[in-house]
């Protein structure tokens, strides 16, 4: 389920709560009421219920993409799921007053009060913040290599948390691109979802993938340069589990390279 989904749930989620409130202000709250109490009571009641649905929907969301993340958790992200988590137990008491203590029904429009209010709070977090990001946009266009606060390792990091969450790192590693084409690639990536990568980590994310297969800017290869090389190459044929798990000397290796370059001239030169 897309962010843009979840999100909308969301709100939908907090109309649901705010409409929950006002059928019971309707029924307990004015001295003559202006509709008919049991067609109140039962558009509460089954209000209640598709409340409850779009709830466990956006809590199993939740809970799955905490557990498919290697990303180390934000604070936002902290503060959202702890809201979202403290309204299960408002909503056992509620329904557990309704149904089995008559006598505490006063504490039913505080209790569903405190819920629209957390609602909110909880689905501003992550919904509002993803449209306010959605309609700012985070597009960076242009990438300067030169600017001073890049730098390969912290893009590294980036990539590593943030570039697994719909993919695995292979799809990333084995790819051969222009900076310019990294740059609209990672920006694609986080049209999907603004929340995710801010401007300054989609510059350190396309400086790394840029510098580690830049083959122009030293005589010699540097490690990250030949660890691009065997990623890019030396999976046409296999699996990298076979390259990594063997141990030779570097002549062998010389001899093995030369070996397979012989067979696709074309593609090591």
């Amino acid at each position: 389920m897309g962010p843009w989904l979840t999100s909308t749930l969301g709100f939908l989620f907090v109309i649901l709560a705010a409409v929950q409130v006002w059928l019971m202000l309707e029924v307990i709250g004015r001295e003559r009421p202006r509709f008919n109490a049991k067609i109140m009571s039962v558009l509460h009641r089954w209000n209640g219920r598709l409340f409850l649905l779009v709830y466990f929907v956006l809590a199993f969301v939740m809970i799955q993409r905490l557990a498919q993340s290697s990303a180390p958790l934000e604070v936002r992200t902290i503060i959202h799921a702890t809201l979202a988590l403290s309204i299960l137990p408002l909503l056992f008491v509620k329904i557990l007053i309704v149904r089995y203590y008559p006598k505490a029904f006063n504490y039913v429009l505080p209790i569903g009060v405190v819920i629209l209010a957390i609602s909110l709070a909880f689905v501003g977090l992550m919904g509002g913040y993803y449209f306010i990001k959605k309609a700012s946009g985070t597009y960076v266009s242009t990438y300067n290599a030169q600017a001073g606060f890049l730098d390969v390792e912290v893009g590294r990091a980036i990539v590593i948390d943030k570039c697994n969450k719909c993919h695995d790192l292979t799809r990333v590693f084995t790819l051969a691109k222009t900076p310019e084409d990294w740059l609209a690639t990672v920006n694609r990536m986080a049209e999907r979802d603004p929340t995710w990568l801010n401007a300054d980590q989609i510059q350190q994310a396309v400086h790394f993938l840029s510098e580690r297969q830049n083959l122009k800017k030293a005589e010699q290869v540097t490690p990250i340069q030949a660890e691009t090389i065997l990623l890019t190459k030396c999976s046409k044929c296999h699996n990298l589990d076979r390259a990594f798990n063997q141990r030779r000397t570097e002549h062998e290796w010389k001899i093995l390279v030369k070996r397979m370059s012989t067979r696709h001239r074309s593609w090591i030169n």
